[in-house]
Parts: structure tokens; C-alpha cells; sequence
């Protein structure tokens, strides 16, 4: 019974110390087939079990990765790109890059990340079911689809990223949010779409050259934005069902020479609560009020307007 004893403490005392202390950093290079991580889901594979939630842990990645990778239950996980690694999707366009679900602290950095998508929801980099994702300096582009987005209650943040040459570069879609600073949303058909009950907030980003919308605010959702640079999109800003836009009263925005400038739809709202331009819009007046109930405050000596003042 006492050797019994002892087996179980030894191995209780053996778990404890990662539980208090222990992160684990694993080494994968995808140019190197032999070596002993050779796939980012190797190392996922590696961090399976208890042992994928006793970090903070961190897979650090080198080469060219063609794959798609799931992080399902796994928390406190960080990917980190060195000397400027890649991840390539490997299903033509049916799967996910990287689909992060039921996980907490996920983090991406400093990937290049190529292609991918995937029924229900076509996206190249894919947070859902209450996740929180944190990227930075990524550069997502080309996929079958939307480039990242945050669904059913998964939360995104973005720092420096770069999202562009999809359908929507960011989509935040069913009570999801996103919190964006420096990002740059290009090149797309919609730089950012939020929607159905989501929360979209940002500063300092670039959202230009999006061929339908630069920021689609929509269904009962809200955003909160400032000092971003919002040109040359079809509409720079769509307000609409039931939604709500505020303009920082400290960082200026600046939207200019898109095809229309703000556009207030059905029982929406924009304000601006301090410094801001809207000007040279293909479609006068610059700010747009053209819903049944909607309107804007705080649009004198912004741009022209119709909304009533």
C-alpha cells in the first residue's frame, strides 16, 4: 500500500511544477522533413493533452509551411514566425489555414499566410466559438473567401497585420468583436464587415481600395474608430439596420476620395465627437443620410451632408 502510495505522490509531484512554472518552446522548420518537427501540426500534436494548457507555450516556426492547422482547447498558445516563415494552404481552398476554436490567449506573429477557406464559413485564419485570437505583423492574403474573421462570440485583435486581396479582410459576424490598431485593410471587396449584434473598434488604421465598403457596420452592431485613413473604397463607411458609428473625439479620421463617403441606412447612427474630414466623394452629399430614421451629429464643418443638423 505505501509503495502505492509513493507512485501516486511521485507522479502528483511530477505534474504540479508545469502547472506553476513551466512554459514549453518548440522549434519547427518546414523546410526540413527530417527534422523532428518538421509541421506546425506536429507540434500541436507534441502540446496534445494537459500539457497544451500548462503554458504559456510557444511553437517558433522557420521556412515555408504548407498545411492547415486546428487549435482546438488549447490556451495560452503563441505561433511565431522567424525570418519571415509562411503558412500555405494545403486543401485548394476547402479548409482553413488556421482555425483556432473553444481556446483563450492565441496568439500569431509575423506570419505570411497564403490561400485557404472552408465551408460554413469560407476564411483563410478563423476564430469562433468564444476564442480569443491576438495577431500581429501577419500579412493574410488570397483566400477562397475572407481573409481573418471572428464568429459566434470569438474575439480578434489586430496589430500591424495586413489583410487584403479576399472578399472581406475582416469579418466580424454574430456577437464576435475585434479590436484592431495599425492594421491595414486593402484590396478587398469589403475591408471590414461588422455585423449581427458584433463590436468592431479601432485606431490609427489604413482601410483603402476596397471595391464595395471600407467599413460595413450592419444588424444591430457598433463600431468605434479613430485617427484611420479611409480611401479610395466604393463607400468608405456603411451604416445600416440598426447601427451605430462613433469617431474618436481625439484622433481625427480622414475619408476621403472614395466613390461615396458615409452612408447612414435605416435606424443608424454616426457620430463625431471631435476632429474629422470626409471629402471628395464621387457621390455628394459627402455624409449620407438615406434610411428611415437615420442621422448624424457632429458633422459640421466635416463634409457636406443631408442629415439633418
Amino acid at each position: 500500500m505505501r509503495a502505492r502510495f509513493v507512485f501516486v505522490a511521485a507522479v502528483l509531484g511530477f505534474t504540479a511544477v508545469p502547472l506553476a512554472s513551466h512554459a514549453i518552446t518548440l522549434q519547427v522548420n518546414c523546410d526540413q522533413p527530417r527534422a523532428k518537427l518538421p509541421t506546425i501540426g506536429a507540434a500541436l500534436q507534441a502540446l496534445s493533452g494537459l500539457i497544451g494548457n500548462l503554458g504559456p507555450n510557444t511553437i517558433e516556426v522557420t521556412g515555408a509551411c504548407k498545411e492547415n492547422i486546428t487549435v482546438d482547447g488549447i490556451s495560452d498558445l503563441t505561433l511565431t514566425a522567424k525570418n519571415g516563415a509562411s503558412i500555405t494552404d494545403a486543401s485548394g481552398g476547402t479548409t482553413q489555414v488556421i482555425l483556432v476554436a473553444h481556446s483563450t490567449n492565441f496568439g500569431l506573429k509575423g506570419f505570411a499566410i497564403r490561400g485557404g477557406g472552408g465551408a460554413p464559413f469560407n476564411v483563410g485564419v478563423l476564430c469562433i466559438w468564444n476564442s480569443t485570437c491576438y495577431l500581429s505583423s501577419n500579412d493574410v492574403q488570397n483566400p477562397n473567401g475572407d481573409a481573418v474573421a471572428a464568429i459566434l462570440g470569438a474575439t480578434v485583435a489586430l496589430d500591424h497585420d495586413v489583410l487584403e486581396q479576399s472578399d472581406i479582410g475582416l469579418f466580424v459576424f454574430s456577437g464576435a468583436r475585434a479590436e484592431v490598431v495599425a492594421a491595414t485593410l486593402r484590396n478587398n471587396a469589403i475591408g471590414a464587415n461588422v455585423s449581427f449584434g458584433s463590436y468592431y473598434g479601432d485606431q490609427g488604421t489604413t482601410i483603402a481600395n476596397n471595391s464595395q465598403f471600407g467599413l460595413s457596420v450592419n444588424n444591430h452592431s457598433s463600431a468605434a474608430s479613430g485617427g484611420d485613413s479611409i480611401t479610395g473604397n466604393g463607400v468608405g463607411v456603411l451604416v445600416n439596420v440598426q447601427s451605430e458609428v462613433g469617431f474618436s473625439p481625439l484622433l481625427g479620421n480622414t475619408i476621403n476620395g472614395n466613390g461615396s463617403g458615409v452612408s447612414i441606412g435605416d435606424q443608424s447612427w454616426l457620430t463625431f465627437l471631435g476632429p474629422a474630414t470626409v471629402s471628395g466623394s464621387g457621390t455628394q452629399p459627402d455624409i449620407t443620410c438615406w434610411g428611415h430614421f437615420s442621422g448624424a451629429t457632429g458633422w459640421g464643418g466635416v463634409g457636406t451632408s443631408n442629415c439633418p443638423p
